[in-house]
């Protein structure tokens, strides 16, 4: 039974996970939606309910953050992971306007405070 308000993205975005303080892994996020986000945690174990910050960039940026998230951990499997955020975010400007600068995502494009 599906249980998603919103229909997930798929995106090709970087994603530092951090957790009190200390980055946990640098990961793959594979899908996005104004709730939440499914990332790539082979190998990596997260417990439902923790906290983390998302950081998201794109592949091969130099070490520019591009949007910082705030999420918790819905479910955690063998290959991925399920995040809550903690705010609805907008993405139309992730797909749509900025194609023509795909370095650039920012707080202020997608739309947080």
């Amino acid at each position: 039974m599906e249980h998603r308000v919103h229909k997930r993205e798929s995106i090709d975005l970087m994603a530092k996970l951090i957790n009190r303080g200390s980055v946990v892994a640098v990961v793959r996020a594979l899908d996005i939606s104004p709730g939440g986000m499914r990332i790539e945690t082979p190998g990596i174990k997260l417990r439902s309910g923790e906290g983390v910050t998302v950081d998201l960039y794109k592949p091969g940026y130099p070490r520019g953050v591009t949007c910082c998230l705030n999420a918790m951990v819905i479910h955690s499997g063998l290959e991925t992971t399920g995040l809550m955020l903690s705010s609805q975010i907008h993405l139309h400007d992730i797909f749509h306007k900025n194609r023509a600068e795909p370095d650039v995502i920012t707080r202020k494009s997608l739309h947080l405070p």
